[in-house]
Order: structure tokens, then sequence, then C-alpha cells
């Protein structure tokens, strides 16, 4: 249980990382800007239903998809030039964190 808490604060961090990372996106690019915040919340959100869910395994697959998401939307700031190769990295790289942690999960829920 604790390392679901883990994933969840770890995610949290990520969101509030984000939001101040939008703050910069051009007003042409409120899709883009919409989708990644939305993205990241509901990888939050994700995260609790299957804390709580008897079927963790179809939203811990929503969860790896909502992650492939927000680096693609990332990928695509870069792309614009909204956002420098140093941020893609450094969200990229916390974005991995996180996934190795939710494979950790999976792992973990796969033995029980």
């Amino acid at each position: 249980m604790n390392d679901r808490f883990n994933i969840a604060i770890k995610v949290k961090k990520y969101i509030f990382m984000i939001d101040e990372l939008i703050i910069n996106y051009p007003k042409k690019d409120y899709v883009l800007k919409d989708r990644l915040k939305s993205s990241c919340y509901n990888l939050l959100e994700y995260i609790y239903r299957a804390n709580y869910s008897k079927d963790k395994y179809s939203y811990q697959m929503d969860i790896l998809t909502n992650i492939s998401m927000i680096d693609f939307y990332l990928e695509e700031s870069y792309h614009k030039k909204i956002i420098s190769e140093r941020k893609l990295l450094n969200y990229t790289n916390k974005l991995e964190e996180i996934t190795k942690m939710v494979y950790g999960w999976i792992d973990e829920d796969k033995v029980k």
C-alpha cells in the first residue's frame, strides 16, 4: 500500500511542476496545454481508482496510457519550441521514474 501512496505523491509533485511549466504556453496552443494538464489529473485519478478497485490491472493500463500521452504532449511542446530540450529531458526523466514505479506495482500485483 505504501508504494501506491509514493506514486500518488510523485504524481502530485509532477502536476505542480507541470502547472508551472504550462503558464508560459502561448494562447494558440491552448489545446496542447489543456490536454497535458488533463492527462496529468487523469493520471492521479487512475492511480486512486486502481488503489481502491478489485480490477487494478485495467486502471494500471490506463495509468501507463496517460503517461505515454503526457510524454507525447511534452515532445510536441518541444517540437513547437514551447519548451527547451533541457526542460523536456527534466520532465520526461521524472515521468520515467513514475513509470518504473507503476511497473513495479503491476509486478507486485502479479505475484499476489
